[in-house]
C-alpha cells in the first residue's frame, strides 16, 4: 500500500526544513575552516561584524530633524548596524568565531529536531514514542538560543564599540534575551508533555486490543 501523499503546505516546509538543514551545515563548515585559518596565522584585513545598536537622541536638534508638528517625535531607534573593524581593532576574534560557532552548533541540534520531527509525520507516525523527545529537545534549543544570541550580540557589541574611536556619546549596545524564545520554548515543553501521555495511552490503547 502506497503512502498517502501530503498536503502541498506540508511538502513545501519539509523542503524548506531539508534546505536549512544542509545550509546550516555548509555555514558551520566555512566557519571551521576559517577558524583553523585563524589558529594557523591567518589575518584578515578587516571584518563585518553586526552589532545590536541603540541611538538615543540627546537635544532637541537632532529631534527635530525626524518629527514635525503633525507627527510623533522619535526619541530612539533600536536595530542592527554593520561594522567594518580593521584587523588591529579586532580584540578577541578567536572568542568571537568560537561564540559563532557554538550559535551554529545549537541551531544544528534544533533543526536535527525538528527535522526527524518531520519526517515522524510524514510518514503518519503522530504519536510515535520519540515525539516527545523531539518536542523536548526543540523547546530547550528555543529556550537557550534567545538569551545566548542576545548576550553573545551584547558582549560581542561592546568589545567592538570598545575598539574603535570617536563613538557618539548617543549611541551604545541594546540588550534584548529574546523572550519571545523562551515563552515558544516553554510552551513547545508543555506540548512534549501532553503528547508523551497522549504516546503512553496510545501505548496502553493498542495493548488492550
Amino acid at each position: 500500500m502506497s503512502k498517502e501523499k501530503k498536503p502541498l503546505p506540508f511538502r513545501i516546509i519539509k523542503f524548506i526544513i531539508n534546505l536549512n538543514w544542509f545550509i546550516i551545515l555548509f555555514m558551520f563548515g566555512l566557519v571551521s575552516i576559517f577558524f583553523i585559518a585563524v589558529l594557523a596565522g591567518f589575518e584578515p584585513d578587516a571584518l563585518h561584524i553586526q552589532i545590536p545598536v541603540k541611538i538615543e537622541f540627546v537635544d532637541d536638534e537632532n529631534c527635530q530633524q525626524y518629527s514635525d508638528e503633525e507627527r510623533p517625535m522619535i526619541l530612539d531607534i533600536t536595530g542592527e548596524a554593520n561594522v567594518l573593524v580593521e584587523r588591529e581593532d579586532i580584540p578577541f576574534l578567536e572568542i568571537k568565531i568560537i561564540i559563532l560557532l557554538i550559535a551554529l552548533g545549537i541551531y544544528i541540534f534544533g533543526s536535527y529536531h525538528v527535522r526527524q520531527f518531520v519526517k515522524l509525520v510524514d510518514l503518519d507516525q503522530p504519536f510515535a514514542p520519540e515525539i516527545p523527545k523531539r518536542l523536548r529537545f526543540i523547546g530547550i534549543t528555543l529556550g537557550i538560543w534567545g538569551p545566548f544570541v542576545g548576550i553573545a550580540g551584547y558582549l560581542q557589541g561592546k568589545l567592538t564599540l570598545n575598539s574603535i574611536t570617536n563613538i557618539p556619546q548617543h549611541l551604545s549596545i541594546e540588550t534584548d534575551i529574546h523572550p519571545e524564545f523562551i515563552f515558544m520554548g516553554l510552551v513547545l515543553l508543555v506540548i512534549a508533555e501532553i503528547m508523551k501521555v497522549g504516546v503512553k495511552m496510545q501505548k496502553e490503547q493498542s495493548l488492550t486490543v
